[in-house]
């Protein structure tokens, strides 16, 4: 089984102030067909950041899209601790959802969501998940975001050598 795991805002960088409500797009949208069709093709799951919207076209999330590897939608899942600037561009998430793969469950953090502890805790006793980070790497924060993931891998006892993914942007 194969996974691909892009950082944060793939689509648009983190740089882009009000021009995030040009590219933000709904879940399903085109970004996401054209990664699923990619998706099917490969027969790889793929988690990847982008600007979403909501309902109301104002209400922009820092999300991560999670598509199975028939590039079926599995789900998605809006940041939750905004940091800094962030707050100017989008809204809080509000959840922590678990997707259910053939892989076993998945719980997915976006950027420092990892970082607090409440974050994606686990959904229930004995429960045996892994989880997948998506997050924009800078050089200065190695070690930290290192010491996030081997406490998070720690904290839901993942059996997986390498519990939680990283890509260096």
């Amino acid at each position: 089984m194969t996974w691909w795991f892009s950082p944060e805002l793939t689509t648009t960088g983190h740089e882009c102030g009000l021009r995030f409500t040009d590219y933000a797009e709904t879940v399903p949208g085109p970004t996401v067909s054209r990664i699923a069709k990619d998706a099917a093709q490969y027969n790889t799951h793929v988690v990847f950041g982008m600007v979403s919207k909501a309902k109301v076209e104002s209400v922009l999330y820092n999300t991560a899209v999670v598509i199975g590897p028939d590039g079926e939608l599995i789900g998605s899942y809006g940041k939750v601790h905004l940091k800094g600037e962030e707050r100017l561009a989008f809204r809080n998430g509000f959840r922590f959802p678990v997707f259910e793969t053939e892989w076993g469950n998945l719980g997915v953090l976006v950027g420092w969501d990892m970082a607090f502890p409440g974050s994606g805790a686990q959904p229930g006793p004995g429960w045996r998940g892994r989880g997948g980070g998506v997050r924009q790497l800078g050089l200065p924060h190695q070690d930290e975001w290192r010491a996030y993931c081997v406490a998070r891998a720690a904290k839901t006892r993942s059996s997986s050598r390498r519990p939680t993914a990283w890509a260096r942007s």
